[in-house]
């Protein structure tokens, strides 16, 4: 166990170095916390009476965990983020730094969560889920298995994201909106409340990936030439076969990558602009 700093959430106690480890094993029964193997803890991390972190978990500096919140092993906190009171993380689940996990809240196994995403209270985050930077997730909400929710996206209280799923960035879920599995919430798309969002045309299959940005260009001879951007890397261009370049919102494509084939749905489409590339 390596103890860098470390304080309860009272206040009263404060540990810099390793040398404490006899005075901590017993301060740490006295407030009925358990760490477990190989676990790291960065100065200034608090910890909350009958905590529990698993082994081979890392609490970055300024970190928080309240009263009886659960880490279970792998888990990473980033500087300052917080896992609120009776918060639970599954297993090699990782908060960015300033992430925030709200009271009574379970978030699911190998879940990634990006720094200063906000979530709520009572909220229920399923297995290997990707959520953005400044995302907000509201509370009482549920989000499904392998869902991807990009940057800034906002969930509002009581809504319900169904599995594999895609939120782009800037997108707005109002309240009691249900997001059926494997549907696409399309880029800064403002779902009204108390509305559903079916998989469509633009529904993505677990081999597909959806396409940040497309950019279509008109080359020489009149040809089109696509070029998609993935994750913030744009892939190579390449010569398509459709002549109406509105058709391609939500048409699946495919994009050869530097060593890989990407089945996807364009997010946005641009104008066709430029010449052959």
């Amino acid at each position: 166990m390596q103890i860098v700093g470390l304080q309860a959430a009272d206040g009263d106690w404060k540990y810099h170095r390793i040398e404490n480890q006899e005075k901590l094993m017993r301060t740490m029964a006295e407030h009925d916390i358990v760490l477990g193997k190989d676990v790291q803890i960065g100065r200034f991390a608090m910890i909350g009476d009958g905590a529990r972190i698993g082994d081979r978990c890392v609490l970055g500096e300024e970190t928080v965990v309240d009263k009886k919140a659960v880490l279970d092993e792998g888990c990473i906190l980033g500087k300052a983020a917080v896992v609120a009171e009776e918060a639970r993380l599954g297993k090699d689940t990782q908060l960015g730094a300033d992430a925030f996990i709200g009271r009574q809240t379970v978030v699911g196994q190998q879940v990634l969560i990006a720094e200063n995403a906000q979530i709520g209270k009572n909220v229920t985050l399923g297995d290997g889920i990707s959520i953005g930077r400044d995302t907000m997730v509201h509370d009482y909400s549920h989000v499904g298995d392998k869902v991807r929710l990009n940057d800034n996206v906002q969930m509002l209280k009581h809504a319900d994201v169904g599995a594999d799923a895609v939120v782009m960035s800037g997108a707005r879920i109002a309240t009691d909106v249900q997001v059926g599995p494997a549907a696409v919430v399309w880029l800064e798309q403002k779902v009204p409340a108390f509305s559903r969002i079916e998989p469509q045309v633009g529904a993505v299959a677990q081999n597909e990936v959806v396409f940040d940005k497309v950019n279509v260009y008109r080359g020489q001879g009149g040809a089109f030439f696509v070029r998609a951007c993935y994750n913030g890397n744009w892939l190579p261009g390449q010569r398509m076969e459709e002549k109406d370049y509105s058709s391609l919102q939500g048409k699946r494509m495919t994009l050869n990558g530097i060593g890989n084939k990407y089945f996807g749905v364009a997010a946005q489409i641009q104008q066709p602009r430029g010449m052959h590339i």
